[in-house]
């Protein structure tokens, strides 16, 4: 694996830590950079893009269940 190039950011789930970090690439052929997603019980790997990929999943999701919870409290409303 690549260095540590430095923490990205972190954040708890179930009261375990889990820390994000940007390392060097495996291979630079692949990826220039590749993403931790870390806690003590597990390690997830992804190249540069697909972490952007993932991110933007993951904020697309968010968006959709905030427009679902407003729809929600529209119906309870009425």
């Amino acid at each position: 694996m690549g260095e540590k190039i430095r923490d990205i950011g972190e954040f708890n789930i179930s009261g375990e830590r889990i820390q994000i970090e940007l390392n060097d690439g495996y291979s630079k052929q692949h990826s220039k950079y590749d993403i931790h997603i870390q806690s003590n019980s597990v390690q997830y790997n992804l190249t540069n893009s697909d972490f952007i990929k993932l991110a933007a999943t993951i904020i697309n999701a968010r968006e959709h269940l905030i427009a679902l919870k407003k729809m929600g409290e529209e119906d309870n409303e009425r």
